[in-house]
């Protein structure tokens, strides 16, 4: 029951809300239709109104037809007069156009009215008019051809001119040829600027000078292309490629004067590769030119003289080394002492510090050209990395070498200008180079770049490491053999000095080695100290033991014995059967070659100036003396002592043949003098 009664509540709740909107629906529907009536009602009262206004409109159209063509005629009168009054004050507006700069306005003006200027200019009245205004345009276009040949003007403002003179009938060659004409000489005088104007440095240059000259070529085919696109473009393509040659010639110069005042080597290759991407934007210029060739060959003859520049200054850093170690050495007349002996072998480890230092440091600058940054460095290896890689390999270290062995054979090797000593220095240091480091910076520079490839396929381009290190061998050891002849020189002309200032047929009996002989040996040890600082000693040196000596004494003594009593007949056989004594034979860097080559010399100096003398019988005995003296000296210095020997041998033997009384010392006096000294 209580659903029953819950329903019935809800079906009478649903039938009051529906009759509720069922009597508003009616009232909605009522005031439609009242406002419905009033809307009709407004309606026909509009139409009424229409009929009125229509009526009326054909009333006035009727009105107006009458007078229509009064009023046309009236407005074409209007006109004419209107037309009239701007001739007449035509040449007045001019002229302030003229003096206000505002020839845009003139030429416009202008151009209105020719057609009718030209049309009236027979009538007296339009006559004067017409040659005024002639005269005023006269006067702007001369004004528009200077704004025009402006090298301040913009490119807008130049545009725009030769559109106002197009306007005026001016034909288009005539102005292509006249701005041609303005184009290269303006352009030709900023190459002019460029090319003598003052930069802090080369990458100054490029930014400031050649950036501002491309960009200006650039916006004279930019605008020609847009002012004589329809005229022949030859002329311009001369014009650019004349340009462009001259630039080039002019960069050159530029790069070649700076980098020979000794300007950072990263500052030339950045200029480098900023003119050559500058150069390279210049291909698009025009259709058909390309300066990719041109950009490349700056490229290689700027590197090619950095080549040259870097090898230049190797060489003349070293040379600078060689002067400041000429100025410290010290050339006195006596025996060089320990100091010198000890600078020695220090001035060589510091040539050859310095020029690996030298050579690397040219390594490293020329190594900026093929940096991963630069532009230039990424071609094929046809183009530039190999080729310069090539050229610097040959150019600068190879180069370098040679030029040092160039000096070891000229400069250096005079004895006249340079110090035994220094040849000596440098001498071992060509030695030492071409057994350590040449081949160290050889192999360094063809890691570094990048030739590895080449010297593996043998390539000819490349000098052979054997070829250019026989070289510096033979350049050392030419100068090691001047050293040779300078110090024996210097010797041999004390023993020489020795023996002519003495008179050989009255001098007294010998009883002590003569002070010259003394200081010979003593010259020579103080050689043989020197060498040991600085070179190998291969003397197979034995022990003197008494019983040796006194046999080659006793050998000496027979010979000379023989010698007298066989008589000089015998004598000169037997020295044309002895091996035959090479005394200028080549010259090996270690101390018994060196000593033994210099012991030779002087021996035959002695051997040569006693056969000039004339000996009495103590001459020849202080002959003996002295010689014998020698053999017990020499021996510790020469790696031959049979040689040396044998010339001592020969010297007394001459001695003997000039002797006025040939009668020798007995062994035992004679030793027993060299004893006391």
């Amino acid at each position: 029951m209580a659903f029953i009664r819950r329903l019935d509540s809800d079906m009478q709740q649903l039938v009051y809300e529906n009759y509720n909107k069922f009597l508003t629906a009616t009232s909605t529907v009522r005031n439609m239709q009242k406002e419905f009536a009033d809307m009709d009602n407004e309606m026909g009262s509009l139409a009424e109104s229409m009929k009125k206004i229509s009526s009326l409109s054909q009333d006035l159209c009727g009105v107006f037809s009458k007078h229509r063509e009064s009023v046309r005629k009236l407005n074409d009168a209007n006109k004419t007069v209107k037309s009239l009054q701007f001739i007449f004050n035509l040449p007045e507006k001019l002229q302030t156009l003229f003096d206000d700069k505002n020839f845009a306005e003139a030429v416009k003006s202008f151009t209105l009215v020719k057609p009718k200027l030209k049309l009236y200019k027979n009538v007296a009245s339009v006559a004067n008019i017409y040659v005024e205004s002639m005269e005023i345009m006269k006067q702007t276009e001369e004004k528009l051809r200077e704004q025009m040949v402006d090298k301040n003007s913009s490119s807008d403002d130049v545009f725009e001119t030769v559109r106002l003179l197009n306007d005026l009938e001016v034909p288009m060659d005539e102005l292509h040829e006249e701005m041609m004409r303005c184009w290269r000489f303006n352009l030709s005088e900023e190459l002019d600027k460029l090319e003598s104007a003052s930069y802090l440095d080369v990458l100054e240059f490029v930014d400031s000078g050649c950036s501002a000259f491309l960009t200006n070529l650039s916006l004279v085919t930019s605008l020609h292309s847009q002012l004589f696109a329809r005229l022949n473009e030859s002329g311009l393509i001369d014009l650019v490629d004349g340009l462009m040659q001259r630039l080039e010639q002019v960069v050159l110069n530029r790069f070649v004067a700076d980098t020979e005042q000794q300007q950072e080597c990263s500052i030339l290759v950045r200029a480098l590769d900023r003119i050559y991407r500058r150069i390279s934007v210049s291909n698009h210029l025009l259709p058909g030119l390309d300066y990719s060739a041109m950009g490349l060959s700056i490229v290689v003859q700027v590197s090619k003289h950095q080549v040259k520049l870097s090898r230049k200054n190797v060489i003349f850093a070293l040379n600078k080394t060689i002067e400041e170690i000429q100025k410290e050495l010290e050339f006195p007349i006596s025996a060089p002492g320990p100091k010198e002996e000890q600078k020695a072998s220090q001035f060589v480890s510091k040539l050859e510090q310095s020029f690996l230092v030298y050579v690397k440091t040219a390594l490293a600058n020329l190594l900026l050209f093929t940096a991963s940054d630069v532009t230039f460095s990424g071609f094929e290896t046809t183009q530039f990395a190999a080729g310069f890689g090539i050229d610097v390999h040959e150019g600068v270290v190879i180069g370098c070498l040679e030029d040092l062995c160039e000096q070891g054979k000229g400069p250096l090797s005079n004895a006249k200008a340079t110090p035994p000593l220094l040849m000596l220095i440098v001498a071992q240091f060509m030695f030492n180079m071409q057994g350590k480091s040449l081949a160290y910076i050889i192999d360094l520079c063809q890691e570094q770049f990048r030739l590895v490839g080449h010297r593996d396929r043998k390539s000819k381009r490349l000098t052979k490491t054997e070829s250019i290190t026989a070289k510096v061998q033979q350049g050392a050891e030419f100068l090691l053999k001047n050293y040779v002849d300078a110090r024996a020189m210097e010797l041999s002309q004390l023993i020489v000095n020795g023996v002519e200032s003495r008179d050989w047929l009255s001098c007294g009996e010998p009883r002590a080695v003569r002070s010259v002989m003394k200081r010979f040996v003593e010259h020579l040890e103080s050689i043989d100290l020197l060498l040991k600082t600085i070179m190998d000693s291969d003397i197979a040196k034995k022990e003197r033991t008494p019983e040796s000596v006194r046999a080659s004494s006793s050998a000496r003594s027979r010979n000379l014995h023989n010698t007298y009593d066989t008589g000089s007949i015998s004598s000169t056989l037997e020295r044309m059967w002895t091996e035959k004594i090479e005394f200028f034979e080549k010259v090996h860097f270690n101390c018994g070659s060196v000593l033994s080559a210099i012991v030779k010399i002087c021996l035959k100096s002695f051997l040569e100036s006693v056969r000039l003398q004339t000996f009495g019988r103590y001459g020849l005995e202080q002959i003996q003396v002295d010689c014998y003296f020698l053999q017990q000296q020499l021996w510790k210095y020469v790696s031959d002592e049979a040689t040396v020997t044998s010339v001592i041998d020969e010297i007394v033997s001459s001695v003997v043949h000039r002797s006025v009384q040939p009668r020798i010392m007995e062994p035992s006096a004679v030793k027993e003098i060299c004893d006391r000294a």
